[in-house]
C-alpha cells in the first residue's frame, strides 16, 4: 500500500471512530431523554394517589422544593419555544407515550448506525492490521 492510500485509510479509520464517538453520544443523550419520560410518565400514572400529599418537585440540576399537587386533573404541559397549555391527565399520558415512542425509534436507528459504524471500523482495522504485515 503506498502512502497516500495509508493516509487515506488512518483518515477513514479516524473519521469512523468519531463517527462512533458521536453517535454514542446521540445514544446516550435519547436514552437519557426516555428514561426522564418513563419517570414522567410514572408521576402521571400515580398522580391521583399522590393528590394533597407533600412530594418534592424537581426544579432542575438535581434541586427541588416540597410541595403538594393539587387534585386537579390538569397538568400544564410544554409545546414547545417556552409555551405551555393545560392539559388532562390522559392527554398528558397519550403525549408522553407519543414522544417515547418517537425516542425508542430513534435510539433503534442510532442503534443501527453504532452497528454499522463498528463493522466498518474493523473492516478497516484489518486492511490496515493487513497492510502493516
Amino acid at each position: 500500500m503506498d502512502s497516500e492510500a495509508q493516509a487515506n485509510l488512518v483518515d477513514e479509520i479516524n473519521m469512523t471512530r468519531s463517527l462512533m464517538d458521536s453517535t454514542d453520544r446521540q445514544i446516550s443523550t435519547v436514552d437519557k431523554a426516555y428514561q426522564d419520560l418513563a419517570v414522567t410518565l410514572a408521576v402521571v400514572n400515580e398522580k391521583p394517589e399522590l393528590a394533597d400529599k407533600t412530594v418534592r418537585i424537581s426544579i432542575g440540576s438535581g434541586m427541588y422544593v416540597e410541595g403538594k399537587i393539587e387534585g386537579s386533573d390538569n397538568i400544564i404541559v410544554p409545546v414547545g419555544s417556552d409555551i405551555f397549555v393545560e392539559a388532562t391527565t390522559g392527554e398528558a399520558r397519550k403525549r408522553i407515550e407519543e414522544s417515547m415512542e418517537s425516542l425508542r425509534k430513534t435510539l433503534d436507528e442510532l442503534l443501527q448506525r453504532q452497528s454499522d459504524l463498528r463493522i466498518r471500523y474493523d473492516s478497516l482495522m484489518a486492511i490496515a492490521q493487513r497492510a502493516t504485515s
